[in-house]
């Protein structure tokens, strides 16, 4: 067995593999732990949702879990799940895991009956009373129609062997407010993907928008030092999509570590801010111009946003296609493809090298 209560980084939710006949792959699983294992990740976590725990029969649990713990011979830990709306149960599965050898628990909250904060409290002490393994809590609302409230958390912390939670509420905020309320050494794990901040530390990468057609509007380029993601303060759906537009290098911060660091570091929340605030004042701006100006007026706009100054002449370096230009516009290729055949036989643009040179000044209008 491994030390669980010094558990850190990222945890696999194992798939349980099946045969035709629909038995356990116990060859398939093996290999799954294997590849897990060579591949650096921290702890792996048998029977969560992920693994089919809901429609797994006692004897297939408990083997699934046999075989991880066997084949991770402790290389890393195993913190097997153990949850559902029937405490005894619940308990009587845990003594099962303890006996297998497995590292900790993860115990989802129970679904569907809506138990009220006390009865939370009651269901988890009940099983940490019955194991000496230490226990995740896992909050996952959308998923069991209960959230465990920061206050309910803060009780259950008080539990020596309840050493953490998974937070899947998505609620930024109450994951902040557990992280100053719990005390020092209490675990906050991500259990939800989508509240996840990147830094680019190198590369390039766009922010667009695109329907089922496959109709692309880019709203920005992003750059190292910038931040994207889905911070969903408001709960609400993703906004937009990113795609790298060279080999980029991203740091992530997951939602527990990005409210841990914002508690410790208001300085960081007010920096964040003017970015987002930054952000919005750039949207708001391509919004305007769609709606007011024409593709010929954006095209020029662009243009001249992009030149620098080189040797007393303006040129772009970024090196630019139609359809980049379309989709920075909000227009279509072959409406492109005509703007620039019309300003280059203006004299206003031409192409030297590779390089963009804008000769003079587009019109204001065509």
């Amino acid at each position: 067995m491994t030390d669980a209560t010094t558990l850190t980084g990222c945890g696999t939710a194992l798939v349980t593999p099946f045969n035709e006949d629909l038995s356990i792959d116990e060859d398939a699983l093996r290999r799954l732990v294997e590849f897990q294992i060579s591949e650096g990740i921290d702890f792996l976590v048998p029977c969560g949702t992920t693994g089919e725990s809901a429609t797994l029969d006692d004897d297939e649990l408990c083997r699934v879990v046999e075989i991880v713990v066997d084949t991770a011979k402790a290389r890393v830990p195993v913190i097997a799940g153990a949850g559902g709306n029937n405490t005894a149960h619940v308990v009587e599965l845990a003594r099962e895991y303890e006996k297998l050898g497995v590292d900790g628990l993860l115990s989802v909250s129970p679904y569907y009956n809506k138990p009220t904060q006390e009865g939370l409290y009651q269901h988890f002490r009940a099983i940490a009373e019955s194991t000496r393994l230490p226990i995740i809590v896992y909050n996952v609302p959308p998923r069991t129609a209960v959230n465990i409230a920061p206050d309910t958390i803060v009780r259950l912390a008080a539990i020596p062997n309840i050493i953490g939670v998974k937070e899947a509420s998505g609620d930024i905020s109450q994951i902040a407010e557990i992280a100053t309320r719990v005390p020092a050494g209490f675990k906050i794990f991500s259990g939800d993907d989508s509240v996840t901040l990147y830094v680019l530390l190198a590369g390039r990468a766009k922010v667009y928008v695109a329907d089922e057609r496959g109709h692309e509007l880019q709203l920005n380029q992003i750059g190292p030092g910038e931040y994207f993601g889905d911070v969903t303060l408001d709960g609400g759906p993703r906004s937009a999509s990113v795609m790298a537009l060279e080999p980029c290098r991203c740091a992530v911060l997951k939602s527990a570590e990005l409210a841990r660091f914002t508690c410790d570091h208001p300085e960081f929340a007010l920096h964040l801010t003017r970015k987002l605030a930054h952000r919005v004042r750039a949207l708001t701006s391509s919004v305007r111009d769609l709606a007011l100006m024409d593709v010929y007026g954006r095209v020029a706009r662009l243009l001249l946003d992009l030149a620098e100054e080189v040797d007393g002449r303006l040129v772009i370096e970024e090196k630019l296609t139609q359809k980049d230009i379309a989709q920075r516009v909000g227009a279509s290729r072959e409406m492109i493809s005509r703007i620039f055949s019309d300003l280059t036989a203006g004299g206003y643009v031409r192409k030297e090298n590779g390089r963009l040179f804008i000769v003079r000044k587009p019109p204001a209008h065509w």
